[in-house]
């Protein structure tokens, strides 16, 4: 079990927990990996990020990892 910080919250904000806040290389039109029960349009990118509208029920989902995700991962889980 983590401890509660901050940077691994994934929601951009408390108002919608569901639409969440990625680093870019998430998107898949940048990544070419999509992301379990997503579809290309649940996605959106900004100059500063990548912004997934979340699908409900649900709370676990699956990416086959590229080198750049793994990285961030490993970074938040060492904070």
């Amino acid at each position: 079990m983590l401890r509660f910080e901050e940077q691994r919250v994934l929601s951009e904000s408390t108002d919608r927990m569901s639409l969440w806040k990625l680093p870019r290389f998430f998107h898949p039109a940048l990544s070419q990996k999509a992301m379990s029960n997503h579809a290309p349009q649940d996605w959106s990118l900004k100059p500063d990020a990548a912004f997934l509208q979340t699908k409900s029920p649900g709370q676990e989902y699956v990416v086959e990892a590229t080198d750049e995700m793994r990285e961030w991962a490993l970074q938040l889980i060492a904070a």
